[in-house]
């Protein structure tokens, strides 16, 4: 079953051993989850798959809108495709990036790019686009959307959930360790009163071997535009 943005902030306080959220409480534990869930995003990102109505005479469109609510730079385009069919439509032509281009063309012959979230196609490109009949295929990565509700379910499986409460661990083991006052506050609210700074301290490096292993193993080599 699928956690909730709730169910994470739960499970995460129990991981932190402060399952009442008296020292790491709620607005905290959302930052934490937030600053993770970018780092995880560039190591595992979402793969995207987006069908774009062309649209006449236009050369830019916004990617992943209906995702994001706005423009987002953080996403890598692989791949983009004209359809063609009337009703049903088939892959008829791959448009190619510009960076398979000669340097010296102009922006108008050279190949689609991306820029400040937006698909950006060259006149050539546009000359073959029939409205009527066309559809832009677009694949890609992108960072996992956020969610914001305590009832939403996450985006992504258990590999990803794991990832971002063991970066937010070490986030948290960080602040312990660098606040003698942090640290003797949660180890009193807690009952955590047998924990020692000099333990957390071995807690925090095993974790960071820990991240650096699991971020190499499950890091994903994205594709080159083609």
């Amino acid at each position: 079953m699928a956690t909730t943005y709730s169910q994470l902030q739960t499970k995460l306080a129990r991981v932190l051993s402060d399952p009442d959220k008296t020292t790491f409480q709620a607005d905290t534990l959302k930052d934490m989850i937030a600053a993770a869930w970018a780092d995880v995003s560039d190591i595992t990102p979402m793969r995207f798959t987006e069908d774009i109505t062309p649209i006449a005479d236009t050369s830019s469109y916004l990617l992943l809108g209906d995702v994001f609510g706005g423009p987002v730079d953080d996403v890598s385009v692989v791949n983009v495709e004209l359809w063609r069919g009337v009703p049903t439509k088939k892959a008829w032509q791959q448009l190619e990036p510009m960076s398979k281009h000669p340097t010296g063309l102009t922006y108008s012959q050279a190949g689609w790019y991306f820029w400040a979230g937006y698909l950006m196609l060259p006149d050539r490109y546009m000359d073959l686009i029939d409205p009527a009949r066309d559809m832009i295929r677009v694949r890609g990565y992108c960072p996992w959307p956020p969610v914001s509700g305590d009832n939403d379910y996450l985006p992504f499986g258990a590999q990803v959930e794991e990832d971002i409460i063991l970066v937010c661990r070490i986030e948290a083991l960080r602040r312990l360790t660098g606040s003698r006052a942090l640290f003797t506050q949660w180890q009193t609210r807690t009952n955590n009163t047998d924990v020692s700074m000099a333990s957390l301290d071995s807690n925090l490096s095993v974790a960071i071997q820990e991240w650096m292993r699991k971020s190499n193993r499950h890091r994903i080599i994205r594709e080159a535009p083609g």
